[in-house]
């Protein structure tokens, strides 16, 4: 029969860095007890204004009246363009250089044409949230 093994872990610091909010961080030479001892000690901070304002992502919004899921599309939207518009060059390219072999022309014609059907949607897709972000 297996018996737990009970671990008992004990943590001593000395050092403590307390966040205060705001990007403010104290570095606290002491243990937590320590600490509690000195916040309880000190005055308490009296805030002369309290900034009740919600802030609002959309208010800050670079993109408009785009709903979230439409902002992510937007930008998801745009690596595509870019990366199907490597692609398409680097096809032109071959046909360029001369480099496709006869038996492989029509199959990389094909690709060539479901490239640049892509690329058609994915812009009159970009231009919808583009006006969308305008309007």
């Amino acid at each position: 029969m297996l018996f737990p093994t009970i671990v008992t872990l004990w943590i001593i610091v000395d050092n403590l860095f307390v966040f205060r909010g705001q990007g403010e961080i104290e570095n606290f030479p002491g243990n937590y007890s320590d600490f509690r001892a000195y916040e309880d000690s000190a005055e308490p901070k009296k805030l002369d204004s309290v900034n009740t304002e919600k802030n609002d992502w959309k208010k800050s919004n670079p993109t408009g009246n785009l709903t979230f899921n439409e902002q992510k599309e937007f930008q998801k939207i745009e690596r595509e363009i870019k990366d199907l518009e490597l692609e398409k060059t680097k096809i032109e390219q071959l046909f360029s250089d001369g480099k496709i072999e006869d038996k492989a022309i029509e199959s990389k014609a094909n690709e060539l044409k479901n490239l640049i059907n892509k690329i058609e949607n994915k812009e009159e897709r970009w231009f919808e949230l583009t006006a969308k972000m305008e309007g």
